[in-house]
């Protein structure tokens, strides 16, 4: 699927987000009833398995809707209680752009788009003259038990958190908090006996979006020895600390970089510094990473 299409289906599958949510929590206001529906029966492809199709009574029930319903604006200022994609108000915002016939994505519209990793996705580059393949691997649940039989010879982990996800559910399981749930997988890959001496890189990552959720949202709310308030320098230090206390191998190298995925000017080269430093300090001659 191109980046257009991964965005469109994004931009619906936000609105639909916030459709369930607000109906779960409020009476959706009752004018707004049958756009809801109209929107809720949106196909995430056409039937021939192709791109997203919308007509303009679809894009005007989605903008409707976002911009005018109380109820659904309500659901917004509470969307840690169900799940519902960090982009989303990117992406509806700029509903009428992104459903035009000649829309182009630019690269921020493809970094902000999220594609769920399905299975295994291999990737093999060279650096410094040395071969490296990365595994990108589903964190979901349901996506785990097809990689664990990867695991031996790699030469590096990398481990992706969001850190925006403090006060968030998962999508499948919205009684789990997601970063208690990263957590706890986070854990459970480093205490295997495979790994006892892989490092790890773990990147704290949209930090953008944190910054600004940690103003008003307290982290303490979710981890109650938590005492820094709306502190974002403390609240980063805390999170940052309940990712090394899931290191059980104190001789393992861990090595953390706070990032903002959307800067790609800067998580290239600080990805490559890393990586090359483990190679060369632990002279790998070649190298395989897993990157959840």
């Amino acid at each position: 699927m191109d980046s257009r299409e991964t965005i469109r289906m994004n931009t619906i599958d936000s609105i639909k987000q916030l459709i369930t949510g607000c109906r779960e929590l409020y009476d959706l206001e009752q004018k707004y009833e049958a756009l809801a529906d109209r929107v809720m029966e949106l196909p995430a492809k056409n039937e021939e398995g192709g791109g997203v199709t919308v007509s303009t009574e679809d894009i005007d029930a989605i903008e409707n809707l976002y911009k005018n319903s109380e109820m659904i604006k309500r659901a917004v200022e509470h969307k840690s209680l169900f799940y519902l994609l960090d982009s989303y108000e990117y992406f509806l915002t700029r509903v009428r752009e992104i459903f035009k016939q000649d829309y182009m994505p630019s690269s921020l519209d493809i970094l902000r788009a999220r594609t769920k990793t399905r299975g295994i996705e291999e990737t093999k580059f060279t650096m410094n003259d040395q071969p490296c393949v990365i595994y990108d691997v589903g964190g979901q649940r349901g996506e785990r038990k097809k990689w664990i039989h990867i695991f031996d010879g790699v030469s590096i982990i990398g481990y992706v958190a969001s850190l925006s996800e403090y006060d968030q559910v998962l999508e499948e399981d919205r009684n789990k908090n997601r970063m208690q749930e990263s957590l706890s997988l986070f854990e459970g890959i480093l205490s295997l006996i495979w790994f006892k001496e892989t490092p790890v890189i773990l990147f704290l990552n949209k930090n953008d979006i944190f910054q600004e959720k940690i103003k008003t949202e307290e982290l303490g709310r979710i981890f109650p020895e938590y005492y820094g308030g709306f502190d974002a320098k403390e609240a980063l230090e805390f999170i940052a600390a309940k990712y090394r206390q899931c290191n059980a191998y104190k001789d393992r190298t861990l090595m953390i970089h706070v990032t903002t995925a959307i800067e790609t000017e800067c998580i290239s080269p600080m990805f490559e510094r890393s990586v090359a430093a483990l190679v060369v300090s632990r002279g790998i001659q070649s190298c395989r990473s897993d990157f959840l």
